[in-house]
């Protein structure tokens, strides 16, 4: 009896021995997964990527692969700017936590995710992360201002502006989230609300111009632009115009609101002024671009002349030599600028002194002139350009709206282009072009009007 007792206690012994070595090793075993854990996560607190990295491969080669260790792995590679490694260890650890059924960090992996793809210009993967979250999370601030940023890029203005009031909702002062609907305001024509977000996020922002650049003013005045707020354009732009700062943006919008409130000695003051700031090789094409405006503003002899200054400063520029010959006519002919006038007063005196006709005879439109005869009309163009199909048809409307039957004489320096020919309208009417409306227009030789049967002639 008593050797079954010590058999037993013997055994008992040898089983807690046992047991003993084996929470032993298992403890030892957790405090070299710890101190593992914790020595990859010292490198990189420490910014030791590539030594965290070793680590962690060691790690797994000799352990079960373990969340965390891909989640450091995938710091790692971001860190080091191997994004698409970081991108491999992000969506491993998506897949190890599918299949443990956890899903603790799943959300903050799929900004991650997006935010890699992103980086690596792929934005449609990029969205696909984002939408994940917002499926689980809708109101999730992240995921919704980025979702909206790839939207605008896209060109999805009205799902982007969607989601950028419910993200508003949630960070109603984020500035860069209101610039982003501000602009898609702008392409839906909403230029009133466009401009107070704008002008809200300049006068809240401590630091507008550091965060946003000139381009939020820049957005700004072309919104007024379309407004027709002309002086509000000035008040905009004077301070950068001061401190001759941005001008190659900032003077191009001043000289165009200037142009249109009627201010053109102003605009060619301030050019003059501003010239000298920009640098050497850039000034005959400030010049050439300075040209178009006035040009367009329909100051024709002004933009000559500009596009005179910059081929003398660059005869070699083509587009400055093609542009000097296109208007060679203008050029050659001074007298044309009591035609090619933005002085509508100055073109009616000529008119009348042209056709012999008194002022109640003529009746000025935008880009024509229309003068009733006693057996005629006629309609002289007021643009030193080819009349192409869409002016075409706006002199045809403008004549029918007459309700007469009398004969009609177009009157262009530059020829009525191909296109044109295919309109009936074409067939019934008599074009001056050319020569013949160079001698017609001349103070030299008025002569009758009636004796001109030209058709589609170009200035040779």
């Amino acid at each position: 009896m008593q050797i079954e007792n010590v058999i037993n206690l013997a055994l008992i012994f040898f089983g807690l021995v046992i047991i003993t070595i084996f929470i032993i090793w298992i403890v030892r075993q957790f405090i070299q997964k710890d101190n593992s854990i914790i020595s990859i996560k010292n490198a990189i607190q420490n910014k030791e990527y590539k030594q965290a990295l070793q680590l962690a491969f060691v790690y797994i080669k000799n352990k079960q692969p373990f969340p965390i260790i891909y989640f450091y792995i995938a710091q790692c590679y971001e860190a080091l700017f191997q994004y698409h490694k970081a991108i491999e260890y992000y969506e491993k650890l998506l897949v190890l936590k599918a299949n443990e059924g956890k899903n603790v960090f799943t959300s903050d992996i799929h900004l991650k995710l997006g935010e890699l793809y992103e980086y690596l210009k792929d934005k449609d993967i990029a969205l696909g992360y984002y939408k994940m979250v917002l499926e689980k999370y809708k109101f999730n601030s992240t995921a919704l201002i980025r979702v909206s940023v790839i939207l605008f890029e896209k060109e999805q203005y009205q799902k982007a502006k969607s989601l950028l009031e419910v993200y508003l909702k949630i960070k109603a002062t984020d500035n860069k989230a209101r610039y982003i609907l501000a602009k898609i305001y702008y392409h839906e024509m909403a230029y009133f609300k466009a401009a107070y977000l704008i002008n809200n996020i300049i006068e809240t922002g401590k630091d507008s111009l550091v965060f946003f650049g000139f381009e939020i003013y820049e957005l700004l005045a072309n919104i007024y632009l379309r407004m027709k707020e002309n002086a509000k354009i000035l008040g905009l732009m004077e301070n950068f115009i001061i401190k001759k700062q941005y001008l190659e943006k900032a003077l191009p919008l001043t000289i165009l609101a200037l142009l249109a409130l009627g201010r053109k000695k102003q605009a060619s003051d301030m050019l003059n002024d501003c010239l000298p700031y920009f640098p050497i090789s850039t000034r005959s094409e400030v010049l050439y671009q300075m040209g178009i405006k006035f040009f367009d503003a329909g100051e024709y002899y002004h933009a000559l002349h500009l596009w005179k200054l910059a081929h003398g400063m660059d005869p070699a520029d083509t587009k400055l030599s093609k542009i000097l010959d296109t208007h060679r006519a203008l050029s050659d002919n001074p007298f044309l600028e009591n035609v090619f006038t933005s002085e509508s007063h100055d073109f009616i005196n000529y008119l009348i002194k042209v056709f012999h006709v008194a002022s109640s005879n003529i009746t000025d439109e935008k880009d024509i002139a229309i003068i009733s005869l006693e057996n005629s009309i006629c309609v002289v163009t007021k643009k030193p350009e080819p009349v192409t199909p869409g002016p075409f048809l706006n002199i045809e409307d403008v004549v029918k709206s007459l309700n007469n039957k009398k004969p009609v004489t177009l009157y262009t320096l530059y020829e009525v282009v191909e296109t044109c020919k295919r309109y009936l309208f074409y067939s019934k009417i008599t074009i001056v072009s050319g020569r013949e409306f160079l001698s017609f227009f001349s103070p030299k030789d008025p002569s009758s009007i009636g004796d001109s049967k030209t058709k589609g002639g170009e200035i040779l």
